[in-house]
């Protein structure tokens, strides 16, 4: 109960149009690539390092025209991002209670002479709510982190390549941390089950 089965999980991806949910995914990276495209033109728009501000002309025509392209530009990809995503929810849910009803309908009477209607109705109408509402929400939320962390390693690389030798110590310092910790968690119930067993040798 509170938990979705891996099984459900699957059954959710494969139940959605690929051609919808392709796009999804296209204009969730599009969001982010056009944010990139924002911040790292807004900077390449700064003084460089050493050079005089007083004798730089700036245009602030070109400066709003082309800020106000970019800026309406990443209002037409979230725009369609939120479409695909309402598309993609609703033709998965769809499709899901209509499986979830035909699974109920043809069930044997034997089901429904041992399970009363409220108990069924309660169950069907938690299930769907966790599939129409969390689960379509959970999943947008870890493509979105996804597509976050792809972005900026992929923007701060470009910035400070030297960045890149920071990936592989990621997975090294985490590997480094976590097998003492689960070396000792072993070796203790190890010493626990020893002294059970020497315990119940000298009784």
């Amino acid at each position: 109960e509170g938990s979705v089965k891996f099984e459900t999980l699957k059954m959710f991806l494969q139940t959605a149009i690929p051609l919808v949910f392709f796009f999804f995914v296209i204009t969730q990276f599009g969001m982010q690539t056009c944010r990139q495209i924002i911040d790292f033109w807004l900077k390449a728009q700064l003084p460089k390092p050493g050079e005089d501000p007083s004798k730089i002309t700036f245009d602030i025509d070109y400066f709003a025209k082309t800020f106000l392209f970019l800026t309406l530009l990443n209002v037409l990809v979230t725009i369609f991002n939120g479409v695909f995503y309402c598309l993609w929810c609703l033709i998965v849910s769809y499709r899901m209670f209509k499986k979830l009803n035909e699974k109920v309908m043809f069930s044997k009477m034997k089901f429904f002479d041992m399970t009363p209607v409220g108990r069924i109705i309660n169950r069907v109408s938690g299930d769907i709510n966790c599939v129409d509402q969390n689960l379509s929400w959970l999943i947008h939320m870890f493509f979105e982190t996804i597509v976050y962390c792809i972005g900026y390693i992929v923007g701060i690389a470009y910035q400070v390549p030297q960045s890149l030798i920071c990936i592989p110590i990621g997975p090294v310092s985490y590997t480094h941390l976590t097998l003492p910790t689960i070396y000792s968690v072993q070796i203790s119930v190890v010493a626990v089950s020893l002294k059970k067993k020497l315990v119940n040798t000298c009784d």
